[in-house]
C-alpha cells in the first residue's frame, strides 16, 4: 500500500508538471501576440505624433510669414499716412 501512494503521488506530481508547463507555453505565446499587439499601438502613435508636429511647424512657418508681410504692411501704412499728411500741409 506504502508503493501505491508513492506511485500515486509520483505520477500525480508529473502530470502537474507536464500540465503547468503546457499552460506556461500557451500562455507565453499569448503574451508574445500581446506585446506585438502593444509595440504597433506604441508605433502608431508615435507616427501619429510625428505627423503632428510636421504639421505644426508648418503652421509656425506660417504664422511667422504672415506675421512678418503684417509688419511689413503696417509700414508701408505709416509712410502712406506720413506723405498724405505732408500733401495735405504743402497743398
Amino acid at each position: 500500500m506504502d508503493l501505491t501512494v508513492v506511485f500515486v503521488g509520483v505520477v500525480a506530481s508529473l502530470c502537474g508538471i507536464i500540465f503547468g508547463y503546457y499552460g506556461f507555453k500557451r500562455n507565453l505565446k499569448k503574451d508574445w501576440q500581446e506585446d506585438g499587439s502593444v509595440r504597433q499601438d506604441i508605433k502608431y502613435i508615435k507616427d501619429s505624433l510625428a505627423e503632428i508636429n510636421k504639421k505644426l511647424e508648418k503652421s509656425d512657418e506660417r504664422y511667422i510669414d504672415i506675421v512678418r508681410k503684417q509688419a511689413e504692411l503696417e509700414l508701408s501704412c505709416k509712410q502712406a499716412h506720413k506723405r498724405i499728411d505732408e500733401l495735405i500741409k504743402g497743398g
